[in-house]
């Protein structure tokens, strides 16, 4: 009724709320439920001191994740210098962690 819908980069919240708009076409009052079955993984890649340097799978928001899953930190790390690149390297954004 629809057609084809994007659900990626919306929450689902914001998802059930466009698909309630759209169906009000076809329907008085429209009951949308959303249920999110998988998260896509994307590859972040850890350099400096860590265990194990190099990509690492993560879901969105697991930066906390990001540091244990690449082993740690080594004895040599600066704990209170370490920041997260965000963005294509002509445009990044560092967020200090």
């Amino acid at each position: 009724m629809v057609n084809d819908v994007q659900a990626s980069g919306f929450t689902p919240m914001q998802l059930t709320a466009d698909l309630t708009a759209r169906l009000k076409k076809f329907f008085t009052d429209p009951t949308v439920g959303i249920t999110v079955v998988c998260h896509q993984e994307q590859e972040h890649y850890l350099m400096g001191e860590v265990v194990h340097v190099g990509p690492i799978p993560l879901r969105q928001h697991e930066h906390l994740q990001a540091i244990a899953t690449a082993g740690g930190l080594t004895p040599y790390a600066n704990k209170k210098k370490i920041y997260i690149l965000r963005g294509d390297p002509a445009n990044q954004k560092q967020i200090h962690f």
